[in-house]
């Protein structure tokens, strides 16, 4: 079933998670990817501080050398922090060579989402919002130049709380909040109107709350359904190791053929 106003169906915004794909082999990888591509899956999430990355870029490549699917047609999201824990500052020229390695490393013409964190201290949040309010004029156009310059198509952000999101949108920097969002993390929710007044997307994380969803008898349904109800809803990022975990979630969306 589509959604009448982006046209997107709920496999379009199924995004995969990589995260722990190094708990497979090679070869077990590339066999997933391969079921993920031809069952129509063409988003990604990742990140090259994840260990899996180097096994993910590997076995992506090889499963679209197998599927015959173009490398160019998928979409990726990816991590980057700017500034990182116990830097200061964001760094433009960092964040753009950050990118085009990720480019590169993807077979990727550009990438779809970045997932932009401030870390610094996470436990510091005025020195957060400070970053924020005397560089968010930075971020905006450094944003606005990775666009322009074809590298990226939306600028994200993970906010990490409620009121570093707030603050964020109204920087006019970002196109895409990425942020946990299940029964459990709803956070998202208290700045969701904000995203939809200011016509921002959203991509849910952890839409199975890292397997709890399951220990209280939620169902994938049910929990992709929660996920669903986001008002601005772009992605729902979740990870699976084993094909027929895909398949039930593939069933889910109802595309399971």
């Amino acid at each position: 079933m589509g959604d009448p106003e982006t046209g997107l169906s709920q496999l379009d915004r199924f995004v995969y998670g990589t995260m722990r794909l190094d708990a497979l082999e090679q070869t077990q990888a590339t066999e997933l990817l391969c079921t993920l591509l031809q069952a129509g899956v063409r988003r990604f999430h990742s990140s090259d501080e994840y260990a899996s990355f180097g096994l993910f870029a590997r076995s992506l490549a090889g499963a679209c050398g197998q599927t015959g699917v173009d490398p160019a047609s998928l979409r990726h999201v990816v991590k980057l922090a700017s500034p990182h824990f116990d830097e200061h500052h964001f760094d433009a020229v960092a964040v753009r060579d950050r990118l085009e390695r990720y480019a590169t490393a993807l077979g990727a013409p550009c990438i779809a989402q970045v997932q932009w964190m401030a870390r610094i201290d996470l436990k510091d949040e005025p020195a957060r919002l400070a970053l924020l309010e005397k560089e968010g004029p930075a971020i905006a156009a450094a944003a606005a130049d990775l666009r322009k310059g074809g590298l990226i198509e939306e600028f994200g952000c993970f906010p990490y709380t409620v009121d570093f999101a707030k603050a964020a949108i109204q920087t006019g920097a970002f196109d895409v909040f990425i942020d946990y969002y299940n029964p459990w993390e709803r956070d998202a929710e208290a700045y969701a109107d904000m995203l939809k007044t200011s016509g921002i997307s959203f991509m849910a994380l952890r839409p199975f709350a890292a397997g709890k969803g399951f220990e209280e008898g939620r169902s994938v349904a049910d929990l992709l359904d929660f996920a669903e109800g986001h008002p601005t809803l772009d992605g729902v990022i979740a990870g699976t190791n084993f094909a027929e975990n895909f398949r039930s979630i593939q069933r889910a969306l109802g595309r399971f053929v």
